[in-house]
């Protein structure tokens, strides 16, 4: 019992002292806070608030503590305009500065109580409309937005009636009434000259020409774009940046209207012009929404080779942003190309690229929005919480000499079974959880392993029917040699390619699937026989590249399937010999290192090379990084490769710069025992 009851001595001094000190610290603001409570109820109120807001970012608990405080001498005061004002800052605090839409609904409607005038109303109302809104609450939203503008639409405020009156158009934007919005757009360019600068009229007459454009009024939605350029400065030096995001729009949908007008070059004009501003100003946006623009008129003028060119170095720019919803589009328009060029399997490749990245933008959204319900709802709990604590804490600053060393141990033991009763929360919590993980886990290998079975199935019967195709093209070739025209032959040697290449895509999909079915077969065995089977197996694909000038090898032991491990060698031999660089003899070094538990062997060439960017993709299903007119393949070959190593409980990457070489490092375990 003796340590028990030093530690607890310890525990209660430590508490004690802890106390103490903020005490010392709470004395140094004592003689401010006295200082404010002899000020007078308005200066109580105003001080508070305006602390408030200097704070409301820094200290978000300390800030809501100065607004009750306001709040509370405010009302005390009995006086209408000072509670009104700040009911109406705190609203405003709570939705602008914390986000916190339902709190700032709950201090306007307070606030409205409260108002003198229709200035001071009609301010409110348009806050509670604009708060209703942001909920898509739409109907309430008009609702407070009308009432607003009848307040002030009798006392000639022109401004404010131009505010309330952009702010009930983009409701019925939003709500899908398109007249009713051009209504009230057009109501408010038809003020009288000098109420809207020619920034904002240009923004106005930006949106009537958008809404006529989704109704399908072409020549009005022209006119109003046309008028739009005409009211902004000509200098693209001198425009603001919301002149600027104004006039790359007006460019973009003035090409839209004349590309459905069939005005292919005036369209392309237009494109071009937001191309220009985009990279005077240096706006990357700006750039590659011009850029798809530009390559959608190439796809629709049949300019296929141009599209995919141009789309290849665009996907490139897109992917080094992370800009998804360009990135889909543009593999959609390449997709397009290719299909049309006849080229299936790249077309095919690109579509498959734009869908999967159209999901992942779908499913990200959804997930987001999860996401942030919960996690606003947790962080709302814990606010409460700590504002409580603080609040009280606060009020029981003046009391704390008058509490007993025995209510400080209660206090500690109810802290500690607070403690223990949440940490066991915390464990069923993380078991449950656990044990959920631990089925969705379950669910997926089950799931991978019915995949892989049928991937074999599937694989397996795809090739009975792919002979078939290719002997019986070859047949009917050879008979009607003489009877066929050069197309026609040519068209029959389009089919055996086409076939040969689905049956080379069929057999690693094959190889791919047998992977993970397979039980390693782990031995060890020397290297260098091992490279001799391969070139012996590599023979005709040497002598096709004029052949290897070297392999240099240290002949060492390493452990493994040797079956799959000659696979992977074989893979990366025969890419060093596709990828090698023209009228220079091929050279091949393969370097082992044997370490404590694991063994490192470097497989280098002096080929083509592969940009670094391309490094942590090439290891992925499908994934080339040149095109296959360019270097046949069916883009399998590394993805192979890694399932082989992975199964293995080894790594591989690659090091390499384009016109340098490439060198692989496979790094694999050594067990004495093997």
């Amino acid at each position: 019992m003796k340590p028990f009851r030093i530690q607890v001595t310890l525990i209660l001094l430590l508490h004690v002292t802890m106390c103490l000190a903020y005490t010392s610290y709470d004395s140094l603001t004592l003689s401010v806070r006295d200082s404010l409570e002899e000020l007078d109820q308005a200066n109580c109120s105003m001080i508070n608030i305006e602390v408030s807001k200097k704070i409301a970012n820094i200290d978000v608990l300390e800030s809501k503590l100065r607004t009750e405080k306001a709040l509370q001498c405010a009302l005390e005061s009995e006086d209408k305009d000072l509670i009104f004002q700040i009911y109406t800052n705190v609203g405003d605090l709570y939705f602008r500065r914390w986000g916190e839409v339902d709190e700032g609904i709950l201090f306007y409607e307070k606030s409205i109580t409260y108002a003198s005038g229709y200035v001071d109303s009609s301010h409110v109302l348009n806050s509670l409309g604009i708060l209703h809104g942001e909920k898509g609450e739409l109907d309430r939203a008009l609702d407070y937005f009308h009432q607003s503008l009848a307040l002030i639409e009798p006392h000639e405020m022109s401004l404010n009636i131009i505010i309330r009156k952009a702010n009930i158009a983009k409701v019925y934007e939003f709500a899908g009434d398109v007249e009713k919005s051009l209504d009230y757009y057009n109501q408010i360019l038809n003020e009288k000259t000098g109420t809207l600068d020619s920034m904002y009229r240009a923004s106005y007459l930006r949106m009537v020409a958008r809404l006529h454009k989704s109704q399908g009024k072409l020549n009005e939605s022209e006119a109003m774009a046309l008028q739009v350029i005409d009211l902004l400065p000509q200098k693209k030096s001198t425009l603001s940046g919301l002149e600027q995001d104004i006039l790359n729009q007006i460019y973009l949908l003035l090409s839209d209207i004349n590309i459905e007008n069939n005005r292919i070059d005036q369209a392309t004009k237009y494109a071009a012009k937001a191309l220009d501003l985009g990279e005077k100003i240096k706006n990357i946006e700006h750039i590659q929404s011009a850029q798809l623009k530009l390559l959608n008129l190439d796809l629709l003028t049949g300019k296929n080779k141009s599209t995919i060119n141009s789309g290849l170095e665009l996907i490139s720019d897109l992917n080094k942003s992370n800009s998804k919803l360009r990135l889909y589009n543009a593999h959609l328009i390449v997709s397009k190309a290719y299909k049309e060029s006849l080229k299936y399997e790249e077309a095919l490749y690109h579509y498959m690229q734009y869908d999967s990245i159209f999901n992942e933008v779908n499913s990200e959204k959804a997930k987001t929005n999860i996401l942030l319900t919960e996690q606003k709802s947790i962080e709302k709990q814990n606010e409460n919480l700590r504002y409580s604590e603080q609040y009280y804490k606060q009020q029981a600053d003046k009391r704390f000499f008058t509490i007993s060393l025995l209510s400080v141990i209660a206090a500690f033991m109810l802290g500690l079974i607070f403690l223990l009763l949440k940490i066991k929360k915390q464990n069923t919590n993380l078991t449950a959880e656990l044990q959920n993980k631990n089925k969705e886990l379950e669910n997926y290998i089950n799931s991978n392993i019915k995949l892989e079975q049928f991937a074999h199935l599937a694989s397996h019967d795809m090739k009975s029917p792919l002979r078939a195709i290719s002997s019986y093209t070859q047949l009917l070739k050879v008979k009607n040699e003489d009877n066929l025209n050069p197309k026609s032959l040519d068209y029959m040697s389009f089919i055996e390619s086409a076939t040969n290449r689905l049956f080379n895509l069929v057999n690693d999909l094959l190889d791919y699937s047998k992977v993970n079915s397979q039980v390693l077969n782990v031995s060890k065995f020397e290297i260098e026989p091992l490279l001799a089977e391969i070139k012996e197996d590599l023979d005709f694909e040497i002598k096709n590249h004029g052949g290897i000038k070297k392999i240099n090898s240290n002949n060492q032991i390493i452990q493994g399937d040797r079956q799959k491990l000659k696979q992977v060698f074989m893979n990366l031999l025969n890419n060093s010999l596709k990828f090698s660089l023209e009228d220079t003899p091929v050279v091949v070094n393969i370097d082992v290192v044997e370490m404590l538990d694991k063994i490192k062997i470097s497989v280098s060439d002096n080929g083509i090379g592969i940009d670094k960017e391309f490094h942590e993709k090439m290891f992925l299903p499908y994934s080339r990084y040149y095109r296959q007119d360019e270097y046949e393949g069916t883009g399998l070959g590394l993805t192979i490769v890694k399932k082989i190593i992975d199964k293995h409980e080894g790594n591989i990457n690659c090091k390499s710069k384009e016109g340098q070489g490439t060198t692989f490092e496979i790094t694999l375990p050594y067990r004495q025992s093997a």
